[in-house]
Parts: C-alpha cells; sequence; structure tokens
C-alpha cells in the first residue's frame, strides 16, 4: 500500500471543494479561502518531519465547525507505530464537556 511520504498531509474532498483544493499549490501565498460551512474536508495526517529528540505535535481541527445533531462516540487509531517514547505515547484532550473513547487497535507503542 502506497501512502505517500512520512512526512505529508493529504486532502480528501467532496465535489464541492474540489475547485477550492486546486487552488492550493507550492506557490500559495494566501491561506485565507473562503470555505462554506455546507461542504466537508477530510485530512489525513503523517508526520515524521522532527529529529529523534523532540518527536512531533500533531493539532487537527476542522473549521468552520459544523453543528452537529449527534454525539461523537469514539476516535479510532489504527495501523499505527509509536517508537522510542520516553514521556507517554498519546495526549488526548477534547475541548467538549463529554469526550468519545479513544479506542486504539492493530497499532505498536514502544
Amino acid at each position: 500500500m502506497n501512502v505517500g511520504r512520512l512526512d505529508s498531509i493529504t486532502l480528501y474532498s467532496d465535489a464541492k471543494f474540489t475547485q477550492i483544493i486546486h487552488q492550493f499549490t507550492s506557490l500559495t501565498s494566501d491561506w485565507s479561502l473562503n470555505i462554506q460551512t455546507q461542504s466537508f474536508l477530510a485530512i489525513h495526517m503523517r508526520a515524521n518531519a522532527a529529529n529523534g529528540i523532540y518527536g512531533f505535535i500533531a493539532e487537527i481541527t476542522v473549521a468552520p465547525t459544523l453543528v452537529q445533531t449527534y454525539a461523537t462516540d469514539e476516535v479510532l487509531i489504527r495501523r499505527s507505530r509509536i517508537e522510542r517514547n520516553d514521556r507517554g505515547a498519546i495526549i488526548y484532550r477534547n475541548t467538549g464537556e463529554i469526550g468519545p473513547n479513544l479506542v486504539i487497535i492493530s497499532s505498536v507503542s514502544e
């Protein structure tokens, strides 16, 4: 399975986002394009750009936030590998009142 570079961000879009996504290039200087709240955007982030001492911090947010009529039951991490970790592999925080369960499957933490 080819998952691209280790330090990459992949954007998956619905039909509404196709035109907007193609406007972002390596020469883009204005990243403030207006995105309508009815549209959806999924982000797959793979981070491995730090050296062996520091690791990395990943923060994934969705903006603008959509009004959600149902609660999120779980956040799933699968097929992941966390190595040489001396200060805790994962810190998971939720800004809402009730946080979903964190489910980790088919993963390795050393």
